[in-house]
């Protein structure tokens, strides 16, 4: 919502409406809109910026090089359901093509 809308565009009213609930009490639970912004900025990791402190914007924004993509490297032997289907579908296709005459 916030990222189609822009802070201009959200507002607590249209977010409670589409979350279902009153806004009364997201109100209750944060006080106002920019406390909210505050809040989802520091559970997600990000920054919330004031006109009073977007000086630091353009440095926060140098890329690092860091990502959030991780690889995971798993070996076929830890894996037996995967190696037992390889195997099982290597042995077919041998089987396949030995009864068609072409191994």
């Amino acid at each position: 919502m916030f990222s189609r809308e822009g802070e201009v565009g959200f507002s607590v009213r249209k977010l409670s409406v589409s979350i279902g609930v009153d806004p009364m009490t997201v109100l209750h639970h944060f006080g106002s809109k920019e406390e909210l912004l505050r809040r989802i900025a520091d559970d997600t990791g990000g920054r919330f910026y004031e006109s009073s402190n977007t000086s630091t914007l353009a440095d926060d924004l140098r890329y690092t090089g860091r990502g959030v993509t991780t690889v995971e490297e798993h070996e076929l032997w830890h894996m037996p359901i995967v190696l037992f289907l390889l195997v099982g579908l290597l042995s077919a296709e041998w089987g396949y093509r030995r009864v068609v005459g072409l191994a």
